[in-house]
C-alpha cells in the first residue's frame, strides 16, 4: 500500500487554490477540490505514470483546472511537494522546498 504525504508548503498550496476558486464563484474550491482528489487517486495507482521533470521531482496534470502537482515516489511514499497553478514558475519550487 502506498501512502500519500504533503509537505506543509503543499497543503498551503491546496487551501490557497481552494479560497481563491471559491472567491471567484461558490463552490468552485469544491469542484477544484474534487478534482484534485481525482488527479491524486489517480497519482497512487500510477505514482510512476507522471514524467521525471527534475531529479527525482515528477509532475502531474490536473484535467479541469490549470494545476499542476509536484511530487517524488520513494519505496512506498509518494510526497507532494506541491500543487501550483501552471503559470507560476516551477524554477522555484525546485529550490524553495
Amino acid at each position: 500500500m502506498t501512502t500519500l504525504l504533503f509537505s506543509d508548503l503543499a497543503r498551503r498550496d491546496v487551501l490557497d487554490a481552494i479560497r481563491y476558486y471559491d472567491l471567484q464563484r461558490p463552490k468552485l474550491g469544491l469542484r477544484f477540490s474534487t478534482e484534485l482528489g481525482r488527479a491524486l487517486r489517480h497519482l497512487v495507482a500510477f505514482p510512476e505514470a507522471s514524467p521525471v521533470i527534475h531529479k527525482s521531482y515528477r509532475r502531474a496534470l490536473t484535467r479541469k483546472f490549470p494545476y499542476s502537482i509536484y511530487y517524488r515516489v520513494d519505496a512506498r511514499t509518494i510526497l507532494v511537494v506541491a500543487v501550483l497553478h501552471n503559470h507560476r514558475d516551477r524554477a522555484r519550487l525546485l529550490t524553495d522546498r
